[in-house]
């Protein structure tokens, strides 16, 4: 793609997303991720974990960004400090290994062997101890890819309760707006207008994550609802 399709299309980028105004290129700049939507979203991935497919890489690649940015401590055994050091192994006699055990460990090393060449992970020296943490650029993957990829976790039993959700995003903050709107449609809603959207499964935590990260608290809201009539189509969709 040339330079002038991507003046035409808008690109998007690692920490935001550009348009053209008229003339003028626009960089939208996403949300600052704090510690509270930190704390949301690994509390949401986690919660999902029995749905995960662990034999897929990428899946075990989300886990351990997942557990790193929650701030479970994996430890290194280091035969010298610095640029020369060696790895010998993981410190397992702590109480967060047991969030390690999942994996193996030579699948491990090598995963934080790039993931620190990637600049997503660093080790740093605590109390004596070498430890991995998750940097500002591997939080932002962590976030890139879980708001592309949400999804709600359908219950064994039906409650039998409609769950609406109800937006009104300031024409301004429109790219705000349609990165709702797309990850809505991502986790199966379904769009009854142009603002409002269904589900059949429980979804709270997912908008308020949703709602804290993209800045949107007072612009949306979440209804829960045990009757709509006429509401065969909604039953086919979901299946329920």
């Amino acid at each position: 793609m040339n330079n002038k399709d991507n003046k035409k299309k808008g690109v998007n980028k690692h920490i935001g997303r550009v348009e053209n105004v008229g003339k003028k290129s626009v960089k939208h700049e996403m949300p600052k991720i704090n510690q509270e939507t930190v704390d949301k979203l690994t509390e949401l991935l986690l919660s999902e974990k029995e749905n995960w497919d662990a034999e897929k890489r990428h899946t075990k690649l989300k886990k351990i960004l997942t557990l790193l940015a929650k701030g479970t401590a994996l430890y290194l055994m280091l035969t010298a400090p610095g640029s020369a050091r060696l790895f010998r192994g993981f410190l397992t006699n702590n109480s967060d290994w047991k969030e390690w055990r999942f994996f193996n460990e030579e699948y491990l090393r090598r995963t934080i062997n790039r993931l620190e060449r990637q600049k997503l992970v660093e080790i740093k020296e605590e109390n004596g101890l070498s430890v991995v943490k998750i940097t500002g650029n591997g939080l932002q993957k962590v976030f890139k890819y879980s708001l592309n990829n949400l999804f709600l976790i359908q219950p064994n039993c039906w409650d039998r309760k409609w769950h609406l959700v109800f937006y009104d995003v300031n024409d301004k903050r429109r790219w705000i707006r349609n990165k709702f709107h797309h990850v809505l449609k991502n986790m199966s809603f379904y769009q009854l207008q142009e603002s409002v959207y269904l589900h059949a499964y429980p979804c709270e935590k997912e908008i308020e994550f949703l709602r804290s990260y993209l800045g949107i608290h007072g612009e949306v809201r979440l209804a829960v609802v045990d009757t709509i009539e006429n509401d065969k189509i909604f039953r086919d969709f979901f299946g329920v």
